[in-house]
């Protein structure tokens, strides 16, 4: 991010293309490439920079890979270093080249916090996951009995959790064996050192918690963990079937509202104090704010450049109409700003506040 007077390209296209558009990604690249040597040719960058750039750049159009992408690919190329990331987020297309590396496109993957577990239970083995909107990983739950088989095999087991009614069972952990058989005892035990392992890993109470698996053993767990505060239950009852990705694209339809619930109380929190000097739409008060460390949440929109200089001596801003070597973003520094100095940052595709294309609630 630091500004070294060398230039500094960042490359973002989208990536996630049916098997018909695949061909065309390599010519996607080859215009944004132009669009780079353009930049290059008309900005006061030493010669020996801009060729060995071009050069990088055009030998990754006949190496990389395009059949074997995400969503998105960001490329970013200086003098010093040249990395290329395939990543779970779809980007607009956008070739900039400055002084800095623009990053903004980037700040959904590091700042918006959809971090949830994902329990899939069922007879064959139990399954953690530690997911988020874009990735999915599988969690150990060493030293936790695997196979539940032989106990779900007893041809009476439906039967015995029709017995009794959910809303007569206590919410007492004392009470909760209530009504469950010897066999059905041991299914409760065993989901109750599953709950162990599932609390080691849940650090934080407020991560989400999915609960994915037949309705018998689901009501089972809940009622052998009645103090475990579980979003959402889902009924899956061949979920052990399913491959990571596909169990996590089912598991993200379900939270995704949650998450979207958190955006919204954000947009909320700032309309709430819309009148107070604690919010700004002010962009030089706002990359101020965001240098010095007093923004606590950022909205800024997609897709969006403003591009100018800020003076930290003065705090002062000088916006310009084009884009040339020495200017930033500065939609773009404040959020890098905001995010590095442990600010939340929300970038929206359409912006609730009157149009502006950047909010910010300062801390108190």
């Amino acid at each position: 991010m630091e500004s070294t007077g060398r230039p500094r390209v960042s490359i973002y296209m989208p990536t996630d293309l049916t098997e018909q558009q695949a061909p065309s990604a390599p010519i996607r690249l080859r215009r944004l490439l132009n669009e780079v040597q353009v930049q290059l040719a008309t900005g006061k960058w030493f010669p020996f920079d801009a060729v060995a750039l071009l050069r990088s750049l055009k030998a990754l159009i006949e190496q990389h890979d395009f059949g074997q992408q995400r969503q998105g690919l960001a490329i970013f190329c200086s003098p010093e270093i040249f990395r290329t990331y395939s990543l779970p987020i779809r980007f607009r297309t956008l070739a900039i080249v400055t002084h800095r590396f623009h990053l903004k496109p980037l700040l959904p993957l590091l700042t918006e916090n959809t971090k949830f577990l994902i329990l899939a239970v069922h007879q064959n083995q139990p399954r953690l996951f530690r997911a988020t909107q874009h990735s999915i990983e599988p969690l150990n739950l060493a030293d936790v009995p695997q196979s539940l088989a032989k106990v779900l095999l007893r041809d009476n087991f439906e039967e015995q959790l029709q017995r009794y009614d959910r809303s007569t069972i206590s919410h007492s952990p004392v009470d909760q064996r209530q009504g469950l058989d010897r066999a059905d005892s041991e299914i409760f035990r065993r989901f109750q050192k599953i709950n162990e392992r599932v609390m080691s890993w849940r650090h934080d109470p407020q991560i989400p918690l999915l609960l994915m698996g037949t309705e018998a053993l689901c009501s089972i767990y809940q009622r052998a963990n009645p103090c475990t505060s579980i979003l959402h239950t889902c009924r899956a009852d061949n979920q052990e079937l399913l491959s990571s990705e596909s169990l996590h694209q089912y598991a993200w339809q379900t939270v995704a509202p949650h998450f979207q619930h958190v955006k919204q109380q954000a947009i909320s929190q700032y309309r709430y104090l819309s009148s107070t000097e604690q919010t700004h739409t002010d962009l030089q008060g706002i990359v101020r704010a965001a240098h010095n460390g007093q923004v606590e949440t950022l909205f800024v929109a997609a897709g969006r450049q403003i591009w100018g200089r800020f003076n930290p001596q003065t705090d002062k801003i000088e916006l310009q109409k084009s884009r040339v070597e020495e200017l930033d973003d500065l939609l773009n520094f404040a959020a890098v700003q905001t995010w590095l100095r442990g600010g939340q940052v929300h970038i929206l595709e359409q912006m609730p506040f009157d149009n502006v294309p950047i909010a910010a609630i300062l801390r108190r």
